[in-house]
Order: C-alpha cells, then sequence, then structure tokens
C-alpha cells in the first residue's frame, strides 16, 4: 500500500510507475539508494520513456543512428556525448532537425538523403581556429547533428554545388534568376568564408562565417555574426560595401555562448525552427517546375497567397523578399520583389453568361502596385512575359514569375487578366477580366514594429503573449489596431483555451475572440491563469475521449458551477476548497446522474466517468457529484460514520450505492482518499494520489499548484486517451471499465487457438488494512475465446472447445500463496466456437502485501465435454500482476 512507507515498501509496477515520473536524473539518483531501486531504475522499459519524452527515440540508437543494445546506453550514450552543451538545447536541437527530417522524408527524400553526418567537435575546433571565431551554441549543436549537406561538385571545384534545387532551404526563380539554398558543411563553410575575406575585402578579424548559400557563390549568402548570433543575407551591394540585411528579429536572440540555463538561441537556430515550421504548415511546398522539383519560397496559404476565381478562371498569386537583389542605398529601389502567378481553368470550363466555353486565352494584364498604401505603378500592357496563355479545362497552371522593385518594405499588388473566350485568333465571345487578389510584398526586418507593413506587424504580434500584445497596443495608434485584429485573439484563444469558435466558459456564442478571451479572463480572474488553462486542458481530453466514446456519459456532465455555489459548500461544510479542485467544479459541477426521489442513490449507474468493476454480486461504476450532492453526502458522512464535525474531508466521488465506495478529499493537504471495508468503523482511508505530487494547493500565485482531484483526473484522461482502460458492453450495458488492457497490466497468451486474456484492479473498498493475512482485495477478470481458424492440435482442427478445469498459482510479492486446482469456472464450463465472443467472468483475490501476481492454465478438449473429439491439452493465463497502483479508481 502507499502509504508513507517509502519506495522500497511498493510493488514492482507501482515502483516503476513512480520511477517514471522522475526526470533521468533524479532516477539515476535514486538508484543508488538500495539494491531494489538499482533495479527498477535500470529497467529499459523506464529508460525507453525516458529516451521516448527527451530525443523522441523509439529503438536504441546513439546521435549517428547506429543500433545500441539497450535504451539505457542509448540515453547514457547521449548525454556524454553532448556533456558540455545544456541538456534543454540538446533536446530542442535534435526536435528541430526531427521536425525537419520527417517533413523531408515525407515530401523531398531526395533532399533529405543529402544532409551529412553530424560533425565532430575536433572538426568544429578545426573551424573555429582557422578562421578564428567562436560558434554560438546553438550553430554549434546544430552542425553536431548534421553537418550541412553533400551537394557539392567536383572536388576541383569545390566552391560550387550541384544538385542546385536540392537545398533544404528552397529557392525561388524569376526571369533568368535562380537561387536554391543549402546548408554549407564545415569544411565548405571554411573554404566560402576564407573567399569572401580575401575577394570582398572583409576583415581577417571578422567574426562573421558564412553557413549557406545558393547555387553560385555570387548570388545569395547568408552569414553568422558569431559574436551577437544574428543571421544576415547579403544584398546588390554585399561586393561593394558587404550590406548585410538581418535575418531574424535581434529581440529574440538570447544567451548564445552561455553554458548554463535553458535560454540559449541564436538566429541560425530560430531560422531553421521557422523554416520547419512554414514546412509543416504548407506555407511553403515543394515544386516541380521543368520536371525538377525543389523547395519554393513563394507561399501557398492565405494572407500570404492570394486566390480568385472569375468565370471559371483561377488566379493564385504570392510573393517572396529578394534580398540578393535590394539596394539599401537607394531611395527609388530599395526593396525588390519576386511574385509568382498560377492561373488555371476549372474543371467547368470558362462560364459566361449561362455559356460553358472549352477554352480562353490571355490578352492583356493591368497591375496596381502600391508601396504600403501609396499607388506607385497603374500599368497595362499585352501578355505575360510575352506570352499569351491558352488554358483549357482540368490542365496544369500556367505559372510565370516576375519582380519589381519598392522603395518602402511593404507593399501590395493586384490586377486583372484580359481573357478572351476560345482563342484570341478565333473568339467565341467578348473580352473579361480575371482579377488578381491582392497579395502582399513585405520583408520581415527590423525597422521597429510602427515600420511594418500590416502583415508584418500581424506576424510579430502572434509571437507574443496576449498580455504583452495588450501592452503593445497602448503604444501607437496603429499598433492598437493591429493588437485587436480578430485573427490575432483567435491564435490566442487556441493557444491558452483549444477554442475554435468564441464562446464563454459555459459554451455561449461570443462576437469575437477578443470578447472570449477578455471574458475568459474576467470569469477566472481569481485564479492563476496558468492553472485555469490547465484545468480546461484536463476536462477537455476527458470530454473529446468522452464524446467520441462514450457520449451518453458526456451528456450527464453538468454545467460548471458559480463562486457562489462553491461558498456556500465551503461555509456549510466549513471547509476551504483547494483551488485546483474549485477549478474543476467551475467547468463542470459534477454529473447529473441523481435520482430526484432519494437523493443519496445515483442513477443510470453505468454512467459515470471514472468507472467501475463488477465481480460476484459486487457492482461498482464511480461518478463525480455535483455540489448539492457533495453537501448532502459529507454532511451524512459526519452524521452516521461519527466524522468529527470539524473534519476537513468532502466526498467528491461515489458509486451506485453511498456504502459501496466513496472518495473523500482532504481540504487541507489536498490528498484524494478511497474508504477501506473500514471505513464506517475506524474512518480508515487508503491515498489516491502520491503525496510527493501535490503542491501549493492553496497558493494564489506561481504556476505549480496541483491537488490529487486535478492530478487524479488528469490520470484518468490519459488512461482512457491511451486505451488503458475501455469501454466495455456487459449484459447489454456499456460502461468505463476499469481493467486495464494495455500489454503491462493486461497479459494475453493463445494456445491451440484459444486466447486468455487477463488482468486485475485494486478493490479499496474491501481491502481491510487492520487483516495481516488478507489486507488487499484484488478483483481480476479472464477473458477466453477461439480464435477463427478454430481448436488445433497434433495438426487437427476441430470446431469448438469446452473448459474443464482451472490451476491458478497466486503469489504475493515472489511468494506462492495459493496453488489451487478445480472445476469450471465460477460453476460454468464455457463452450468455445471459432470467431464468437469472449467468455468473460470475474472474480477475486485477497493479498497480505501490496502486489502480487497470477498465473495458471485452463485444462480445455476438443469438441465438447460429453463428446470429445482429442485429448485434453492447456491452454496458458499468462502471469498478470496484482498491484495496488499510485493511482487508485
Amino acid at each position: 500500500m502507499e502509504k508513507e512507507l517509502g519506495l522500497d515498501g511498493l510493488g514492482d509496477l507501482a515502483l516503476h510507475i513512480i520511477l517514471s515520473k522522475l526526470t533521468p536524473s533524479d532516477t539515476a539518483r535514486v538508484s543508488c539508494v538500495s539494491r531494489r531501486l538499482g533495479v527498477s531504475a535500470s529497467e529499459d522499459s523506464l529508460w525507453a520513456q525516458f529516451c521516448s519524452q527527451d530525443l523522441h527515440l523509439s529503438s536504441p540508437q546513439d546521435h549517428h543512428g547506429n543500433p545500441l543494445p539497450s535504451f539505457k546506453v542509448a540515453y547514457q550514450s547521449w548525454r556524454e556525448a553532448f556533456s558540455m552543451y545544456p541538456w534543454p538545447l540538446v533536446i530542442r536541437v535534435k526536435r528541430c532537425w526531427d521536425k525537419l527530417k520527417k517533413w523531408l522524408s515525407n515530401n523531398f527524400p531526395e533532399a533529405e538523403a543529402t544532409l551529412r553526418r553530424g560533425a565532430s567537435e575536433s572538426d568544429i575546433e578545426r573551424l573555429q581556429t582557422l578562421l578564428k571565431v567562436k560558434l554560438p551554441l546553438p550553430t554549434r549543436l546544430l552542425y553536431r547533428f548534421h553537418d550541412g549537406q553533400e551537394v557539392v561538385d567536383d572536388k576541383e571545384n569545390s566552391r560550387r554545388a550541384v544538385g542546385s534545387l536540392l537545398g533544404i532551404i528552397g529557392g525561388y526563380s524569376f526571369y533568368n534568376h535562380l537561387v536554391n539554398v543549402y546548408l554549407l558543411p564545415i569544411s565548405q563553410v571554411i573554404v566560402e568564408t576564407r573567399g569572401v575575406i580575401r575577394h570582398l575585402g572583409f576583415s581577417s578579424r571578422s567574426k562573421y562565417v558564412m553557413l549557406a548559400a545558393s547555387s553560385a557563390y555570387s548570388e545569395k549568402l547568408f552569414f553568422l555574426n558569431c559574436t551577437n548570433g544574428q543571421l544576415y543575407v547579403g544584398t546588390r551591394n554585399l561586393p561593394t560595401d558587404g550590406e548585410m540585411i538581418p535575418c531574424v528579429p535581434s529581440a529574440l536572440i538570447r544567451s548564445v555562448h552561455s553554458l548554463h540555463g535553458d535560454q540559449q538561441q541564436d538566429a541560425m537556430l530560430l531560422w531553421l525552427e521557422e523554416h520547419g515550421r512554414r514546412l509543416e504548415n504548407g506555407i511553403i511546398k515543394v515544386r516541380k517546375e521543368q520536371g525538377v522539383r525543389s523547395i519554393n519560397l513563394f507561399p501557398e496559404v492565405p494572407p500570404l497567397c492570394s486566390t480568385s476565381v472569375t468565370n471559371g478562371v483561377q488566379v493564385r498569386a504570392s510573393a517572396v523578399f529578394v534580398p540578393e537583389f535590394s539596394d539599401l542605398q537607394n531611395e527609388v529601389e530599395k526593396y525588390r520583389f519576386a511574385y509568382s502567378i498560377r492561373m488555371s481553368l476549372l474543371a467547368e470550363g470558362c462560364v459566361i453568361n449561362g455559356m460553358t466555353f472549352g477554352s480562353c486565352q490571355l490578352s492583356r494584364r493591368h497591375w496596381i502596385i502600391r508601396a504600403n498604401e501609396d499607388i506607385i505603378s497603374d500599368f497595362s500592357g499585352e501578355a505575360v512575359i510575352g506570352k499569351f496563355p491558352l488554358l483549357h479545362p482540368g490542365e496544369d497552371e500556367f505559372v510565370y514569375q516576375s519582380g519589381t522593385p519598392l522603395p518602402s518594405s511593404s507593399g501590395s499588388i493586384e490586377g486583372s487578366f484580359t481573357f478572351v473566350p476560345g482563342r484570341l485568333a478565333n473568339p467565341k465571345g467578348s473580352p473579361f477580366e480575371a482579377q488578381v487578389a491582392r497579395i502582399w510584398v513585405l520583408m520581415e526586418e527590423e525597422l521597429g514594429l510602427d515600420g511594418l507593413g500590416d502583415l508584418a506587424l500581424h506576424i510579430i504580434l502572434s509571437k507574443l503573449t496576449p498580455s504583452e500584445t495588450v501592452r503593445v497596443s497602448c503604444v501607437s495608434r496603429r499598433l492598437g489596431v493591429s493588437a485587436s485584429e480578430e485573427s490575432l485573439w483567435a491564435q490566442f484563444c487556441s493557444q491558452d483555451l483549444h477554442l475554435s469558435s468564441p464562446q464563454d466558459h459555459h459554451g455561449n456564442p461570443l462576437p469575437s475572440f477578443k470578447v472570449a478571451y477578455q471574458l475568459w479572463r474576467e470569469a477566472f480572474s481569481m485564479y492563476p491563469w496558468p492553472l485555469v488553462t490547465r484545468v480546461k486542458r484536463c476536462w477537455d481530453k476527458l470530454k473529446k475521449w468522452l464524446s467520441n466514446n462514450f457520449p451518453e456519459a458526456e451528456a450527464t456532465l453538468r454545467r460548471g458551477a458559480s463562486e457562489s455555489d462553491i461558498e456556500r459548500l465551503q461555509t456549510l461544510l466549513r471547509v476551504k476548497l483547494p483551488l485546483p479542485t474549485r477549478l474543476l467544479y467551475r467547468f463542470h459541477d459534477g454529473q447529473e446522474v441523481i435520482d430526484k426521489v432519494n437523493s443519496r442513490r445515483a442513477v443510470g449507474s453505468s454512467l459515470g466517468i471514472i468507472g467501475g468493476y463488477s465481480f460476484y454480486d459486487h457492482l461498482v461504476n464511480v461518478c463525480l457529484l455535483p455540489i448539492s450532492q457533495v453537501i448532502v453526502e459529507t454532511r451524512g458522512v459526519i452524521r452516521e460514520l461519527d466524522f468529527s464535525s470539524s473534519s476537513k474531508y468532502v466526498i467528491l466521488a461515489a458509486s451506485l450505492a453511498y456504502g459501496q465506495k466513496v472518495f473523500f478529499l482532504n481540504c487541507t493537504n489536498g490528498q484524494l482518499y478511497v474508504g477501506t471495508r473500514n471505513l464506517p468503523t475506524d474512518e480508515e482511508m487508503i491515498p489516491c494520489v502520491p503525496s510527493a505530487l501535490i503542491r501549493s494547493v492553496h497558493d494564489l500565485h506561481g504556476d505549480q499548484q496541483q491537488d490529487a482531484m486535478l492530478l487524479w483526473l488528469e490520470e484518468h484522461g490519459h488512461r482512457l486517451e491511451n486505451g488503458i482502460i475501455k469501454i466495455r458492453k456487459e449484459q447489454g450495458v456499456r460502461s468505463i471499465n476499469l481493467f486495464p488492457e494495455s500489454p503491462l497490466l493486461c497479459s494475453t497468451a493463445v494456445t491451440n487457438g484459444v486466447q486468455v486474456r487477463a488482468s486485475a484492479v485494486f478493490v479499496p473498498e474491501f481491502s481491510d488494512l487492520q487483516n495481516e493475512e488478507e489486507k488487499y482485495m484484488f478483483s481480476y477478470s479472464i477473458r477466453i475465446s477461439l480464435l477463427p481458424e478454430g481448436c488445433v492440435t497434433n495438426g487437427m482442427t476441430f470446431g469448438s472447445c469446452q473448459l474443464n478445469r482451472r490451476h491458478w498459482i497466486i503469489r504475493a510479492n515472489e511468494d506462492i500463496i495459493t496453488d489451487f486446482i478445480g472445476e469450471g469456472v465460477i460453476g460454468k464450463f464455457p463452450l468455445l466456437h471459432p470467431g464468437k465472443d469472449e467468455f468473460v467472468y470475474q472474480s477475486c483475490a485477497p493479498l497480505l502485501s501490496s502486489s502480487g501476481s497470477i498465473e495458471g492454465s485452463f485444462t480445455f478438449v476438443p469438441g465438447r465435454l460429453a463428446d470429445p473429439k482429442g485429448g485434453p491439452f492447456e491452454a496458458q493465463v499468462a502471469m498478470f500482476p496484482l498491484q495496488k497502483p499510485d493511482y487508485v479508481f
């Protein structure tokens, strides 16, 4: 039992679960306390979990992908390989690469194949020595995972990349200008950086290194400043005066050389993370043009990509900033942008005035170009790039790119194309204008927020917290307008509250997301906001599962309680609820499963969202009590069980009948308890959650508050979500069944086609902690079936088999306490047929210890007992644990 005995008093499974809640470092320290803890802390399943959590490893391997004998060895190998780096930064860099590689593997495997094996520390030291720089830690780590890309031409000309469209950063083209950016390997970084120092006249003491470049050395170059951690890209003036533009907001860069803490981020890491996000969210994609695939930097999603349809002609348009053609010293053509136009005729054809045509051809174009909001060009002309595209229904898009300079860092393009139905040489109708919806052209640079275009400003504001956004909105009128945009508050509502539509905490619709966010903050202003979001996510997870699997139980959840409801409970029962429990009731006031005539008894006994089990004539199914019932039940306990009237316990959950299974929350220490068999006589109870996890239950500050009720419901949601427990239908009634279904807790064995699944659950209400022989009660569930291939013995197949006898070996810890053979099971001799429903039965076993196990076998005969078709055989029941868990339900 989980009283305050220390870890050595726990069963193996409970010990495993508790160790899994620790960090790997804590686990390593705990392993030194005792031999048994050392053994438990060395279990590979535990280290598999740590490898999955920290490193997303599904098999034991080192950082080069080489297989290792165990997950524990793998974890130690990773920690040793990166011992000089802050571990949170190692995890972050690995996840950055994992996200990029996963996308590349699914969408652009030929580019993923160019990624080189990680560099060694000596490779990095050689670079630093030769170039006289000290790489920022994040960039150094990025190279430890992958040493750039292997896309270099013959060794004689190491300055030019081949496979030029395989760069994982991607690129664009317009006119005869083509760029495609790849990451340079360290050897190439050294060559290119020395070339820059020599050819461009950079100082030999420059702290810049070239880390990324396009297919040709002079086209598009990215430099990392090793002192401040910023990444820069060269402009048209790079060869003459070293002019460069920063690639990442400088305010985000911090602690680039710090070996302590977990806040290190330089521009290179931020740049690759943002690139991964854009790929993952479909903002940029792989395009195939002239038979060649590449990552194309022209955006594909609104608001960065516009789409319009006129008379069946669809035009998609987007733009990208072209730094290598920009000239910051030219006030008229300071910033250069390329835009991509993709036009097609939809499958229904060209439809004008109710008439449908099988083709249409472009004749003219009309462009309106703005810098900020000022029109700087209003131009009409024939064709596009000298062509008059002829469109047919459902054929590939006609794609072309062009470019335009702007005096400002943001602006827009809109316009139209004139088409004629049919062909220009043989028109079938009058010309019409196919609209080109406005596309934004902008450079995300460091001009100060008020200097940015609307879209850039929106993007930067979306990186702030809601509180920071509110503060920023007071700086200027324009910032106030941008900070009020509905799309921004929709994002905040999604991030914090998982809202897909604007609504209050009761689910009532609201006019906007900004109003919704403000109302949520006001409704829960007395609670720490991180706790509000955590409690909402706990309920969201539970309700999502219930909605998908058990909607009739979800329908019993009551509307959230008011603050006055909670205050009434606290006044009448003279308690102060822990903050997390109080918040849980603000979202849902328990379940509506109360008999109005006999208010002490729950009806709809199978609908409890906590669930239950049955064996013999004992049936429990636990529901959450509404506040009105909490008051009634708690007063009843004080009166009938002779609890002290100053008791700080309240009943929050109970089974069908008040005397069967009752859960009490201690409002002082925040622990949840369940009554044992001795509850009526001496108030004996068992804690339901590890006490070490409970903290700050009445603290109004910080974000560490968690009481047993919140932890209990979160763990319950986790078990439901991961299929550890499921819905079972027995005797026509569906309910959440607490007999576990996962392999660690549920055993499965197949013998001659007979499958036996077995698992057990701790039964606190029948446990007696004062009885040294039958202290802990467990119920076990056996599910027997004959697989579709039938009963197969000695090469012969039979259409049925029947159970005759059972054999059980029951252990307390490792000691056998029962070795029993008997006829049938619960007085029955089940006859099995292939593919039919399982035969299910439950029984129980008491133990003097809090852990043990059961294994055994069933004797079957092929055919029937009255008409056997062959000799008997033993169908094995694989060992399954009897274990008082750390979370008791």
